[in-house]
């Protein structure tokens, strides 16, 4: 999570709004008695839930909406359904949400469709967003952010089921388990994995885990020691047989330029371990869990402080700062089988996308002309060109200057390089 908090990503904003609705929901149930309080609660709920729909889309007020009724059939809570405050949030959520729908509809006739059908059902139902990952995939995604806490995450996960009140009450527990298990099942049944998408489970897997036991167990504590030190000792391998920066691969180069800082936090986790162990064996469980989380907050915390030299890899602004384009918006640009957003911005001018659909599918089926379908029609129109720029990876730059194609290399980063025709 606090890496994913360096990125400019919609998933983030939609975990921070669907962790807001079902925080503000426990909030609101827990709270029946005061009806003025708890319905304040589930206004917050309501809109939180209108900002994740409109970040993300229908998931924001799917998810919410699914674990809901599963978990009053579940725990045979009629009661929630009276605390709802379906009287105004469902006007206020139609409020936030309806007037964007109506003017996207209106400015584009195909909106509807491309957004309901292609982003949603299609994404979901079929591999049409070439997102393919084994069935397994989020698991292992949990198992790494849960990392050192694998034990809890375990415990909480296997026991929060068990019914921690009478049936017709408001249980926090089985609540939070049941979202738990809804979003991870929920996203390994899509068709399209990305590894961000199961982050709302997170926050409430951390409650979920406050709520089983504040009290530390010795053979738990164990066990993160145990993995701390083995993370530690992968962390410092990786360093070492990564320390040289590779020409092509997001992963390869960020490994690389990492590195050296791979090996301080390896240091870090090594000597929190060595602390919490000898404190532990003064029978001090408590305090060697904390121990254990301060050097793990520590670890991150100059993981998050070292993603500097990874900038090039995320955003366009070091490579558009490399190869500045001048003045002359005539010229075009082109960029093959890749696409940054940020690029575009930086040069302040349209991009030309070649061999590349993915997120501008819509625009290039209403308009085939802005962009180029394969990279042999790009070679026809680049060699007639006087002037033009491409960017490309360095891998394709081999291959295209090995054909002959007349290219000036103008700018690199270390996973694209900027090219002129001159």
């Amino acid at each position: 999570r606090e890496l994913m908090s360096e990125q400019l990503t919609l998933d983030a904003s939609m975990t921070f709004f669907m962790t807001l609705a079902l925080v503000s929901f426990c909030d609101a149930q827990l709270r029946r008695e005061d009806r003025d309080t708890a319905g304040a609660s589930m206004l917050l709920c309501w809109a939180a839930m209108a900002a994740a729909v409109l970040t993300k889309g229908v998931v924001g007020v799917l998810i919410p909406a699914a674990v809901l009724v599963l978990y009053s059939l579940w725990q045979r809570d009629r009661a929630l359904w009276s605390h709802l405050n379906l009287r105004w949030g469902l006007p206020l959520f139609a409020v936030l949400v309806l007037p964007w729908f109506v003017l996207a509809a209106r400015t584009n006739r195909d909106f509807l469709s491309f957004f309901f059908v292609h982003e949603h059902l299609q994404r979901f139902f079929t591999p049409s967003a070439d997102r393919q990952e084994p069935w397994w995939y989020f698991l292992a995604i949990l198992v790494v952010g849960a990392l050192p806490w694998v034990p809890q995450t375990g415990r909480a996960l296997l026991g929060g089921w068990r019914r921690s009140v009478l049936r017709g009450h408001f249980d926090l527990r089985r609540l939070l388990w049941l979202w738990c298990v809804f979003v991870l099942v929920f996203f390994t049944l899509s068709h399209s994995k990305l590894s961000p998408y199961i982050l709302p489970v997170f926050p409430a897997l951390a409650l979920l885990i406050a709520a089983e036991s504040t009290v530390a167990r010795v053979g738990e504590v164990k066990a993160v020691l145990a993995i701390s030190v083995l993370v530690a000792i992968g962390l410092a391998l990786l360093a070492l047989t990564n320390s040289r920066v590779g020409h092509d691969g997001a992963s390869t180069v960020a490994i690389g330029l990492l590195a050296p800082k791979l090996e301080v936090i390896a240091i870090i986790l090594l000597l929190g371990t060595t602390l919490a162990t000898w404190t532990l064996s003064r029978q001090r469980p408590q305090q060697a869990f904390a121990v254990l989380g301060m050097a793990w907050l520590l670890a991150v915390g100059a993981l998050v402080k070292s993603l500097g030299p990874l900038n090039p890899l995320l955003s366009g602004k070091w490579l558009a700062n490399k190869a500045a384009l001048g003045h002359d918006k005539r010229i075009p640009v082109y960029t093959l089988g890749m696409y940054s957003h940020t690029l575009q911005f930086y040069w302040n001018r349209d991009i030309i996308p070649v061999a590349y659909r993915g997120e501008l599918a819509l625009g290039l089926t209403e308009n085939p002309r802005a962009g180029i379908a394969s990279v042999a029609e790009f070679e026809m129109i680049w060699k007639q060109s006087r002037a033009a720029l491409a960017v490309m990876s360095p891998r394709l730059y081999g291959q295209l200057k090995l054909e002959g194609l007349p290219m000036r290399i103008v700018g690199r980063s270390p996973i694209a390089i900027v090219v002129d025709r001159n």
